[in-house]
């Protein structure tokens, strides 16, 4: 039997799933040096960089849904190779950032926009 703590298997996941979701939500429970997709299983390989985040993400994410399925979460029984079919994490993804990068300044002044046409409406009603 293989024996690396630091490993972690999921099992579960939908078929289109992407390497950022996996790794979004697993970020939390510590360093990821590494992520592989099996597509046609629906399983991935997550290679934490301490065997102590590994285990915190088994017992936090065990049973838990992701993305309306509900996934298994547990040490690896195998070392997965890398094979074409498999989709990896990488630098790109580890960047990326999911929201806009606006400041506040930007959305406050969007926010003083609407507020003037709202205000503009209501004393046209007045003055009718």
């Amino acid at each position: 039997r293989f024996n690396e703590e630091r490993i972690v298997w999921i099992g579960g996941l939908r078929r289109d799933t992407e390497v950022r979701a996996v790794y979004d939500i697993f970020k939390r429970y510590g360093t990821i040096d590494n992520i592989l997709i099996d597509s046609a299983t629906t399983a991935a390989w997550i290679f934490y960089a301490s065997s102590r985040d590994a285990r915190e993400a088994v017992r936090c994410m065990d049973r838990r849904e992701f993305q309306r399925y509900t996934i298994a979460v547990a040490f690896s029984q195998w070392k997965p190779t890398k094979t074409p079919k498999f989709l990896e994490l990488t630098d790109k993804d580890r960047r990326r950032r999911r929201h806009s990068t606006s400041s506040s300044e930007e959305r406050s002044r969007g926010r003083k926009k609407k507020a003037r046409k709202r205000f503009f409406v209501i004393i046209r009603w007045l003055f009718i």
